[in-house]
Order: C-alpha cells, then structure tokens, then sequence
C-alpha cells in the first residue's frame, strides 16, 4: 500500500513549518526589542561601539571610547571678561557617506558658570547638573567638525566641571526638501572631560589629557589591521584592555 503522502509533498511541508517557525521567530524578537524599548533596527549589544563617529583632537588622534580628558588650560573669554576651558575637541565621520547624527551631554559636576556645546548644527548652553540632547543633525562623508565645548566658569567660580559626551548614529530620509530623522542605529564612543580651574591665577600654559590609545587593531577574523575596517573591529587597548567596536 503507498503513503498518503508523496515524498516531495513531505518536503513542501517541512519547508512550510520551517518557513513559518523563522516567520515567527522574528516577530517574536521584535516584539522583545520593542517591549524592552530598544529600536528594531539594530540591537546592538553593551560591548559593541559604533565607530562610524569619533571624537578626535586637533591634531585628528582618536580619542578612544572610554577616554578620560582632563583639560586645566584657561584662555580668555572672546565674548566676554573672564576666561574659559577649551576641550579642544572635534567629531569626524569615518566613512564617504553623509549620516545622521545627534548626542548627548550630561553634566555631572559644574561649580558655577556655564557650559557650551555645539552639536552639529547648534550651540547649547546649559548651567545645571543634567542629561541634555542635541537637536539631529547630518555630517558630510569625511568631514571633521569642531565641537566648540567649552566650561565658562564665571567670575570666582573655581573648581572642576565634569561633563560625559556620547555620539548617535541616526537613521534619515530626504523628502519634500526636508530631512526625517528615525530611530539610533548606532551607538557611538562615550568620553569624559574634567574641565579643571583650581585657582584666580588659572591661565595656565600646561595642558594635560588622560587617554587609553588604542595599540593594536584586528579584524573579525582575528588579523592585525593598521585602520579601521567596515564591520566588527577588536581593539587592544594601552592599559591591556580589549574592546569591540563596529564600524559601519
């Protein structure tokens, strides 16, 4: 007696429940993604930074995630009587293509005064311990902007303010001659800076800054690099820490 069932009707069945289980399974994860209020369209875990942005010096030296910037260098205030403290610092996008971008600042000490940031289209000023967030933004394919950040303490006011910066890789569409902004599809490097003022004879000459250089670059496949490559990058850090960065 024959089966009921032919071998090749077995087989559409078979893909069939496959085809439905993956179906499944992906709605199921983005419902997880949602319900966790993570955007859909990149889950990117807690040890992967997106390297698409990066903060970098004059001088163009990345200045790595995770980076301590201790600036104690006061110029004079050009719009005003008293001085400022310069982080000195600029945001470049690593690759030919024009991004969205935003960020954002918080400040987790200030004695007094103000400080200023201007991400990537305008300057914001603010006063008060706080998270804070640029307006969006784009940058032009290898383009390098200056962040103009600055503390402005004011007069008598020393001490140290302490502000935490973090790039955002943004989704956008042009239409209608303007441009839409979607979700974060990339979480870029995350630094500190300690604007230091200790004393009224603050115009200082000296300058330092704390950074954990990367020493070493490797690919996905484990094979030494000298730049930056699109995808997984494994960093070897100078305090001997390892860090994964994304690239896009």
């Amino acid at each position: 007696m024959s089966s009921l069932v032919e071998p090749w009707q077995k087989r559409r069945i078979q893909l069939y429940l496959m085809n439905y289980h993956n179906k499944m399974k992906k709605i199921f994860t983005l419902a997880l993604l949602l319900a966790c209020g993570l955007p859909a369209a990149y889950a990117q875990t807690d040890n992967e930074v997106d390297e698409t942005l990066q903060f970098v010096d004059a001088a163009g030296t990345v200045v790595p995630d995770g980076s301590v910037v201790n600036v104690t260098k006061a110029e004079s205030d050009p719009f005003g009587d008293g001085v400022m403290l310069s982080a000195g610092l600029f945001v470049k996008n690593t690759t030919d293509e024009q991004v969205g971008t935003r960020a954002t600042w918080k400040i987790t000490d200030i004695p007094g005064g103000d400080i200023q940031f201007c991400y990537p289209t305008a300057c914001l000023t603010h006063n008060e311990v706080g998270e804070y967030t640029t307006a969006n933004g784009l940058l032009a394919g290898n383009s390098k902007v200056d962040l103009m950040t600055e503390w402005i303490p004011g007069e008598d006011v020393y001490g140290t303010a302490s502000v935490v910066y973090q790039l955002y890789l943004l989704e956008y569409s042009m239409g209608l001659g303007k441009v839409n902004y979607g979700d974060v599809i990339g979480y870029g490097p995350t630094i500190t800076v300690n604007y230091i003022y200790p004393d009224p004879s603050g115009i200082r000459e000296a300058s330092s800054t704390t950074v954990n250089r990367v020493v070493e670059r490797y690919n996905a496949s484990g094979e030494r690099i000298s730049n930056p490559v699109k995808g997984v990058n494994i960093l070897k850090m100078e305090d001997g820490s390892v860090r994964k960065v994304v690239v896009r």
